[in-house]
């Protein structure tokens, strides 16, 4: 059958791969990140992203906070980022073409502010088998995929903590996919809340760790050191960011940031 150059030109603005069996166009989301969350200052919309090589992600900052994108594992194709951290943005998106992991920062608050970009390969499309006069086509079974550990990709939704607490303790949870897990969580909070003055740069007030977790919902509540303990008995309450931190063995660190406010008890 002849398709006639009228047709081709419909066919090809309605998406119809017209004589290339087996292919088809898909339409690709494009995700975006920006500061956001409770404190913007201290938080990524999203800090786990997946997605097929070739794909591209868009980065902004709409808020008053001074923040860049710097990647410091991985070299995507990236355009319209700021060189330096910088207010009110827009307009930044970078291509990622190879699978792999890329890992980015805001240089201004590098050790809260961390991104994963997860990067798959694209599938391979596979071609329409030409049948062969007086011969049966024998179709090939698909391969059994292996057995094998789920993969937690993120810990949107794998972290729970109370927005208000009473005491010297930060209390939550996490859920771990995977025995064996390390899990990492610190306290931070404003050094202006501990000290006064008017500096807002993060100060750590108390970390917990733990080598090896076992898989399922983890309890954690991690003591607050003296100067915050003090801070709160003068301020009567006390804004602490919680900050998670939990590798798979074998797997990349999974991280995310949560606000919660401590009240004297």
């Amino acid at each position: 059958m002849r398709f006639k150059t009228r047709e081709l030109v419909i066919a090809a603005a309605c998406g119809i791969a017209v004589g290339v069996p087996g292919l088809a166009s898909a339409r690709q989301d494009t995700p975006e990140v920006h500061p956001a969350g409770i404190d913007p200052d201290y938080s990524w919309s999203t800090s786990d992203i997946a997605i097929t090589a070739g794909q591209t992600v868009s980065f902004d900052n709409a808020t008053a906070g001074f923040h860049d994108v710097k990647f410091n594992q991985g070299a995507p194709a990236c355009s319209g980022l700021p060189a330096t951290p910088k207010k009110q943005w827009t307009g930044a998106s970078c291509r990622f073409d190879n699978a792999g992991e890329y890992r980015f920062i805001c240089e201004t608050h590098p050790t809260l502010m961390i991104g994963y970009v997860h990067v798959a390969a694209a599938p391979t499309p596979t071609p329409t088998a030409t049948a062969t006069p007086g011969a049966s086509a024998t179709p090939t079974p698909a391969p059994e995929a292996e057995p094998g550990p789920e993969r937690q990709i993120t810990l949107a939704g794998a972290v729970a903590i109370p927005r208000s607490q009473t005491g010297t303790r930060v209390r939550g949870s996490v859920q771990v996919k995977l025995p064996g897990s390390r899990l990492d969580v610190s306290l931070w909070a404003p050094r202006k809340a501990l000290s006064g003055g008017k500096s807002g740069a993060l100060v750590r007030i108390g970390r917990q760790t733990r080598a090896s977790a076992p898989a399922g919902k983890l309890n954690f509540a991690v003591g607050t050191d003296a100067k915050a303990r003090s801070a709160l008995r003068r301020h009567r309450r006390l804004s602490v960011t919680v900050s998670i931190a939990l590798t798979p063995p074998g797997g990349h660190k999974l991280t995310r940031s949560v606000k919660s406010t401590l009240r004297a008890g």
